[in-house]
């Protein structure tokens, strides 16, 4: 289970400019809900999908 509510298991990632988690399934981050896959939530960077955590 996603650290955000989700029941998918181990889709947390980690932004690679700002660090903040993200879940890939479910589009919830650290700054709130994405507004698109590859926009991070909390800096607004593109391709932000760095290490899962």
């Amino acid at each position: 289970m996603c650290k955000f509510g989700c029941s998918t298991a181990n889709m947390t990632f980690k932004c690679k400019y700002c660090s903040a988690p993200f879940c890939a399934s479910c589009s919830n981050g650290a700054g709130g809900k994405m507004r698109a896959a590859n926009v991070c939530s909390s800096c607004n960077k593109t391709n932000h999908r760095g290490d899962k955590i």
